[in-house]
């Protein structure tokens, strides 16, 4: 190995090192919390993959109430409960005394009490109660989907009343178009074929009985007047980071430039 793969090497294990410092930092006060005769413990059980961590016991409870909180949290009745305490995954005791307190089995934090299910008929059994494959799931056939309202079918339908032509993915490509005929408009670029600007300054898109799809702009925006309406006596009483409010869109900031924009295409007089 050369070394500039030891020293990657090396720091890599450094990082691991750190990582593992920083998670395992706060372990030997992790329990200081707790009462003096209190016991945090996990259980497991024998048709769960979920392991419910860090549970709050007193040694003097009694593995009767263990059952019974076991039953809250896994639903197997203490009738139908084996436990077994163990530790690092082996069994040590098996939990059999129900009148029995926690103390006499010696439970510790950090231990682990796993339940064997008994009961031959447990809801929890082969995945049930996690398994969510198994679970049916609701299938609409298409004659009930038909008789819906508000559905994208009906939807659809009833577009293709108004227009035979009609089809979704004709509507998507026009709904594309029209967005980015938005953009073009918002940033002052070349409309794309097909839209243009009425009198009123709006977005229009042109119906197929046009005959001239050309843009048309309103008389106070005509190139003979560009230089007369967007000269620098236009700008002369705004300055840079005055509030101001942009129409169309309405939005509100403060101006960042005031001049001649030569980049811009068609861009004469001065902008803001």
């Amino acid at each position: 190995i050369n070394s500039h793969a030891m020293k990657a090497q090396a720091v890599a294990n450094e990082d691991l090192i750190n990582l593992r410092g920083y998670i395992t930092a706060e372990d030997a006060s992790r329990y200081q919390s707790l009462a003096r005769s209190g016991v945090m413990i996990d259980v497991t059980h024998s048709n769960l993959i979920q392991r419910h961590i860090e549970l709050r016991f007193d040694l003097y409870d009694t593995v009767s109430y263990l059952k019974e909180k076991i039953h809250r949290q896994t639903g197997t009745p203490p009738a139908f409960q084996q436990l077994f305490l163990r530790s690092s995954g082996v069994n040590i005791h098996e939990l059999s005394e129900d009148d029995r307190m926690l103390g006499y089995y010696s439970v510790e934090n950090g231990m682990e009490v796993h339940c064997v299910d008994m009961d031959p008929n447990s809801g929890s059994r082969q995945g049930a109660y996690e398994d969510t494959s198994l679970v049916k799931r609701y299938q609409m056939s298409d004659e009930d989907y038909d008789k819906r309202n508000g559905t994208l079918r009906d939807w659809g339908r009833k577009k293709k009343e108004k227009d035979p032509t009609f089809s979704l993915s004709k509507h998507a490509e026009e709904h594309r178009q029209m967005v980015e005929a938005r953009r073009a408009f918002r940033l002052g670029e070349e409309l794309p074929l097909g839209w243009t600007v009425d009198e009123d300054g709006s977005l229009v898109k042109l119906t197929p009985e046009d005959d001239e799809p050309t843009v048309n702009l309103p008389a106070s925006l005509d190139a003979e007047n560009l230089s007369i309406k967007y000269g620098s006596a236009s700008v002369s009483d705004i300055s840079i980071r005055m509030r101001c409010e942009v129409h169309p869109g309405a939005r509100r900031g403060n101006v960042a430039y005031v001049g001649l924009v030569p980049e811009i295409a068609g861009g004469e007089g001065y902008w803001v």
